[in-house]
């Protein structure tokens, strides 16, 4: 039978998002803010999942959380992915399933039926797996038992450079995160969620074109 996880999403202070994307920060925390939502959306749609816990500096995502059956952890502004995801573990743990599991929030494209082939996968054998982004610069995503979980998301020199485990080498979505305006289009290709869809709506999609001139 497969474990159960908990699944911890960090979340940036959204103005921080895209610093390379060329985009003005109002424009960047609307996407940010689009991001978290179609990945938390997958996440919930999950089976395997019966427990999200969203952390993050920024209060504006305490609703976005409840709204979708999370709960809400705050930290400090400036605080780095992988001290929220190891905050957030330390706060939850005496209850924690057998497995964890902590995911970038910045995968738009990232679909519920990869992201449960996955978990499922490794909750059969209770096996430690992680995801890095298509450019093998950084994790995207971790799971491993609640005994011998240690946040190791994104390049960060303070932590070993890759999570125990084997790697996911399919799930495009699950590795398309998105930082620049390149990384958008990629991930359009790949097939974005409703909530960023609707950002672009309303931004105007020549935010990607006005982009590459700055």
């Amino acid at each position: 039978m497969s474990a159960r996880y908990r699944v911890i999403l960090p979340v940036q202070e959204l103005h921080q998002a895209m610093p390379r994307s060329g985009l003005w920060p109002e424009e960047r925390a609307r996407l940010s803010h689009a991001f978290a939502a179609d990945t938390l959306d997958a996440i919930r749609q999950c089976r395997s999942v019966y427990d999200i816990v969203v952390v993050s500096p920024d209060p504006g995502l305490a609703a976005l959380a409840v709204d979708n059956g999370a709960r809400f952890i705050p930290t400090e502004p400036g605080t780095g992915l992988n001290a929220a995801v190891d905050h957030a573990h330390a706060q939850t743990r005496d209850d924690s399933p057998q497995m964890v599991a902590a995911i970038v929030s910045d995968l738009p494209a990232l679909q519920p039926d990869e992201l449960e082939e996955v978990l499922a996968a490794a909750g059969r054998r209770h096996e430690s797996v992680y995801a890095t982004d298509l450019g093998d610069a950084g994790v995207t995503f971790q799971a491993e038992r609640v005994a011998t979980f240690e946040a190791c998301l994104a390049p960060d020199p303070a932590r070993r450079q890759r999570p125990r485990g084997s790697a996911v080498t399919a799930a495009p979505g699950l590795r398309c995160d998105v930082d620049t305006c390149d990384g958008l289009r990629i991930a359009s290709y790949v097939g974005l969620g409703n909530a960023t869809r609707r950002a672009l709506h309303d931004l105007g999609d020549r935010i990607l074109r006005r982009a590459e001139t700055r």
